[in-house]
């Protein structure tokens, strides 16, 4: 996205439509919580977001069990720090574009498409599903 905003010409990379899947559907829904036109700061948000957000700041071991908390957990790691921080950085923001961003249904297999549409209440945990990989984070 930095690439975009400093490469090209404003309306090369004004989309009404963003998409991502896994951690990129939660810089799609941040950055479409800027309206069209306001990509530069959208692009130093994200940025400061993950400047100050080191990888292991979005899980952690389960309590003594470390790598085997899968025998005992639904999951080796725990994501709810991911589940904080994503809500945490869409706190009050509303998204102001299209937006496509898919998950699996672990129990069925089959392929969840979110979009605009999803309730702004379920959007972050609508982000961290597609982020989720399973069995190594709870499935939400």
């Amino acid at each position: 996205m930095k690439a975009l905003v400093s490469e090209l010409k404003p309306q090369e990379y004004r989309y009404d439509v963003v998409v991502g899947v896994s951690i990129g559907s939660l810089n799609t829904a941040i950055f479409s919580t800027f309206e069209k036109g306001n990509e530069a700061e959208a692009v130093a948000y994200l940025e400061n977001i993950w400047a100050n957000t080191d990888s292991q700041d979005l899980w952690n071991w389960w309590p003594y069990v470390n790598i085997a908390g899968g025998l005992w957990y639904k999951s080796f790691l725990d994501s709810s720090p991911l589940h904080v921080k994503a809500a945490n950085w869409l706190a009050n923001r509303t998204l102001k574009r299209k937006v496509g961003m898919q998950a699996v249904d672990i129990n069925t297999g089959e392929i969840v498409m979110f979009d605009e549409t999803v309730p702004q209440n379920l959007l972050a945990e609508a982000t961290v599903a597609s982020a989720s990989i399973p069995g190594i984070f709870e499935s939400t």
